[in-house]
């Protein structure tokens, strides 16, 4: 199921009112069968994986707790760690591993092959996969305690504003308030409200207004002239953060409905001066988990100057690669963790305090953000290459739209720079707060515009559903 469809406009005040009319234990177990079903609804046949991942990470949470003995605990974390990874590794990169294979030297035979998984991943595999392992290892680490209740376990696995895309949610921060104790107050209840539909807005109005245009740019690069292929980059670098803040927004506010506080993703990314601070602002809560769960334990910055870098490439590779399974995923992470490496190295990773050091050091910052989305938007390797190429030569081309591409590319970005700098979203929940008189009015016109726009126009799937 969308955010961003009308089903779902049905679907979250329905769920809200039933869980405002039970009972704390009523209320676990009502939302726990509402967020599978919002599963099920977009693909049931994967059911079977969150009910699988989730007894296992829960079972293993348990058996690290039972025991004081080092090789027991670390058993049960390998035995959480090897089937969240073995169905990642499985479903996301046993294709693109066996095809690799192939072109080396044609070791795999066909019944090999054969074996690979060629279908749709499965919804938010990447996500809750993650979410499972940090709970367990947490457990491991007595950072948290194990989960007494399956069933409170399986919420927090499955809970369905972040369920598909995140934020990545750690237990500690979300089983505390699974008891609830005490309802959604007024405010907490309206800057919910207030966050969706910034979000929707984002998505709907924005970012899929953009999409046909730069699918169509890299759908087949070599029509293109230089100088479109360049806009159509800079038109996807507001596309996906339009797309996944605006994800991200709805999933925060949709949660505060009911009473439940999930962790920031995004900061003003854009307005960042260097690549390190863009990751302290873009995606948070995946920049959290691999330092905190890979990047600290390979060392991090403790074993010398030479091992930090080699664990911050490693780190940022691997970060690529989660995003998905290609050549053109591992560049996109080489690109952060080498320039992330070379501010370490010269001191550019801190923020200066010149004003005019401050606008060049973001504008080289955006250029690499700028590169790296190449890599991210297209499709293979080669295909980043050919993009790159022809905007490096100012390739000739036909785009017929380049006059008014250049506003939605430019404006675009220009406006989210703008919104940043003046913290409107922040400024807009606010101002929710306080108007309460005008609120039910605001939302009825949002609620109608949203259901207007879903029936007249095909609805674009958010960009890390394909995570």
């Amino acid at each position: 199921m969308l955010f961003t469809s009308n089903f779902y406009l049905l679907y979250l005040p329905v769920v809200l009112f039933l869980y405002y009319r039970l009972q704390p234990r009523g209320r676990r177990l009502m939302l726990l069968g509402a967020s599978w079903l919002f599963y099920m609804l977009y693909n049931p046949w994967f059911m079977w994986l969150i009910l699988a991942t989730t007894s296992v990470d829960w079972i293993a949470g348990r058996g690290v707790s039972s025991t004081e003995d080092p090789a027991k605990r670390r058993w049960w974390v390998v035995a959480s760690v090897v089937s969240n990874m073995g169905m990642l590794v499985y479903f996301k990169y046993s294709t693109f591993a066996l095809d690799n294979l192939n072109l080396l030297g044609h070791f795999v035979s066909p019944q090999l092959a054969a074996l690979a998984w060629h279908g749709a991943l499965p919804l938010g595999i990447s996500f809750h996969t993650f979410q499972g392992i940090s709970y367990v290892v947490d457990v491991y680490r007595k950072d948290t305690k194990p989960v007494a209740s399956f069933f409170e376990f399986a919420l927090f696995v499955s809970f369905f504003p972040q369920l598909v895309a995140g934020p990545i949610v750690r237990a500690p921060e979300f089983i505390p308030q699974v008891k609830f104790t005490s309802n959604a107050d007024a405010s907490t209840f309206w800057k919910g409200i207030a966050r969706v539909i910034f979000g929707m807005f984002k998505k709907v109005y924005v970012a899929d207004a953009i999409a046909p245009w730069v699918s169509d740019a890299y759908a087949d690069p070599s029509r293109f002239s230089g100088a479109g292929l360049l806009l159509a980059t800079v038109a996807f670098t507001v596309q996906i953060y339009c797309d996944f803040s605006g994800y991200s927004d709805i999933a925060i506010g949709s949660a505060a409905l009911f009473g439940i506080k999930l962790p920031e993703n995004f900061r003003n990314p854009y307005l960042s001066t260097s690549i390190r601070e863009f990751w302290q602002r873009w995606h948070m809560t995946l920049s959290r988990w691999l330092r905190d769960y890979l990047y600290i334990p390979l060392g991090g910055n403790r074993k010398g100057e030479l091992r930090t870098y080699v664990n911050l490439m490693i780190t940022m590779v691997l970060g690529g690669l989660w995003h998905g399974s290609g050549w053109n995923w591992m560049m996109w992470g080489a690109i952060q963790g080498a320039v992330m490496s070379l501010e370490r190295l010269t001191g550019l990773d801190r923020t200066p305090q010149s004003k005019v050091a401050q606008f060049f050091r973001w504008l080289s910052t955006m250029l690499v953000v700028l590169v790296s989305w190449v890599f991210f938007r297209s499709r293979s390797f080669g295909h980043a290459m050919l993009v790159l190429e022809r905007i490096v030569h100012w390739s000739p081309g036909t785009i017929h739209t380049e006059s008014r591409s250049a506003v939605f590319a430019i404006g675009g970005l220009a406006l989210i720079l703008v919104a940043e700098l003046l913290d409107l979203k922040q400024r807009f929940t606010n101002w929710f707060d306080t108007r309460q008189t005008a609120l039910r009015w605001v939302v009825y016109a949002c609620v109608a515009a949203f259901a207007v726009t879903f029936s007249r126009a095909p609805n674009q799937e958010f960009i890390y559903f394909a995570f």
